[in-house]
């Protein structure tokens, strides 16, 4: 029994440690296959099409949500670069969600729904969205003129996030641009959604 006692310190720290590598192992895979994923979205989906700058309202709420006339989007944890394209309207709900404008329902209405037509009402709910990991894949750029990214959008009712792409044109871009530079004069020129993740 003391022998265990002894062992156990030992036998618990190979434990920890075997779960965190299978854990970095698991982050890791999920990289690859985002980048998996973004490759395939550009090659099968790519068709440029410009998305006019917002020229509605723009409240900044707090530090991380920004209200588009109707429509709130939540950012967790912002780039300066992001917050620059929200603010100026270069990137905003309505890219995401087209020209749908949901009503939004009482309580009362809600309790009323059944459980399919609440999950329905929620899928396409468009007055709340948040995003978080927006992040330049910059593996997959073909020119200094145009920059891709990817975020995770999240809506209400649903645990699990779905993967999104994006690029930005910059039609005056030097190679040596910093992402700062590149987003002063650039516009939307791609968006699409890809899977929800699991």
């Amino acid at each position: 029994m003391n022998k265990l006692i002894k062992t156990l310190p030992a036998i618990l720290l190979t434990c920890l440690t075997l779960f965190g590598l299978d854990n970095e192992i698991n982050a890791q895979t999920q990289a690859k296959l985002e980048l998996k994923w973004a490759k395939e979205n550009f090659k099968e989906n790519y068709q440029t099409q410009l998305y006019p700058r917002f020229t509605g309202k723009i409240i900044k709420l707090d530090s991380n949500s920004y209200k588009f006339d109707e429509k709130t989007l939540i950012i967790d944890n912002p780039s300066d670069e992001l917050k620059y394209l929200l603010e100026n309207g270069i990137f905003y709900p309505g890219i995401i969600t087209g020209n749908i404008d949901t009503v939004t329902k009482t309580k009362q209405e809600l309790d009323s729904l059944s459980e399919s037509q609440r999950l329905f009402y929620n899928m396409s709910r468009t007055d709340s969205l948040r995003i978080s990991d927006f992040e330049e894949l910059k593996s997959i750029e073909k020119s200094p003129k145009q920059r891709r990214f990817k975020f995770y959008l999240f809506r209400l009712g649903f645990m699990n996030p779905q993967i999104c792409f994006i690029e930005l044109t910059n039609e005056k871009a030097k190679k040596d641009f910093s992402l700062g530079e590149f987003i002063k004069d650039c516009n939307v020129t791609y968006f699409k959604k890809g899977s929800i993740l699991l």
